[in-house]
Formats: C-alpha cells, sequence, structure tokens
C-alpha cells in the first residue's frame, strides 16, 4: 500500500470518527487533519514524506490519537 492511500484511508477513518462526520484538511508543512470529537476539536498530523516503516508509525500514532479522544467507542485502526 502506497502512503497515499494510506493516508486516505486514515482520512477516512477519522471522518467517520468526527461528531459531524466531516473534517478539514489543512497543509502547512505536513497535512494535518481537523475535526470535532466528543465536543472537541482535535488535530492529527499526517507524514508529507513518510519512511518505510509509515504504515507501522502511522498507526501506533493513530491508536495513541483514538484512545485520547474523548468518546465512547474507541476502535482501533488497522490496515
Amino acid at each position: 500500500m502506497t502512503p497515499e492511500n494510506a493516508n486516505r484511508r486514515i482520512i477516512k477513518f477519522l471522518r467517520d470518527l468526527a461528531d459531524d462526520r466531516s473534517v478539514q484538511i489543512t497543509q502547512n508543512r505536513h497535512p494535518l487533519v481537523s475535526a470535532t470529537y466528543g465536543g472537541q476539536k482535535r488535530t492529527f498530523g499526517l507524514a508529507c514524506s513518510p519512511s518505510s516503516n509509515y504504515q507501522r508509525t502511522i498507526r501506533c500514532r493513530l491508536n495513541r490519537f483514538v484512545r485520547s479522544l474523548e468518546i465512547e467507542q474507541k476502535p482501533p485502526f488497522n490496515f
């Protein structure tokens, strides 16, 4: 899986978790995905130049981010 496809799956996963099912994507140096989760606005950063271990590292970072959210169901992310 390419990093672009991985980022698309991550964005879709975050969109499904968001309160209003919408996210804002901004890019200054790194792509940032912002949304409201459990009434709180939170931002998750993606890598713009991923390394060879991108899937493993981003999966760990994303699952840590999801565990920190104030939501009832906290599904783990897998590729």
